[in-house]
């Protein structure tokens, strides 16, 4: 299975259990533990990868607190990790403009 982002998700928990005002205790389970609860899970996630309908979602259904969008798509990962990829990637833009790395400039150009 292809790993997901999910930090929209966990903002969606963390505010319904805000606003509930519910106590949850995560437990961690070791794994091939063989427990009923966790075995139950695993196969709800499993038929929420195959099944359209449900990782189709909108994320208006979410319940976070605020969605970033850009260019109209939820940003579901780690939002500093979104913007550091940005900057990096306009930091390659501007080097590969550069008149060393530019087709037209003569090998004059070169240092």
């Amino acid at each position: 299975m292809l790993k997901e982002f999910n930090h929209l998700l966990w903002s969606s928990i963390r505010a319904i259990k805000s606003h509930k005002n519910l106590d949850v205790t995560l437990i961690k389970v070791p794994a091939h533990a063989d427990d009923t609860l966790n075995n139950h899970v695993d196969a709800l996630a499993k038929a929420a990868h195959t099944d359209s309908h449900l990782s189709s979602r909108p994320s208006l259904e979410l319940f976070a607190p605020c969605i970033l969008q850009f260019n109209s798509l939820p940003v579901d990962m780690n939002i500093r990790k979104f913007i550091r990829d940005i900057f990096d990637a306009k930091t390659l833009l501007t080097l590969a403009l550069l008149p060393r790395f530019n087709s037209s400039s003569s090998t004059s150009d070169i240092d």
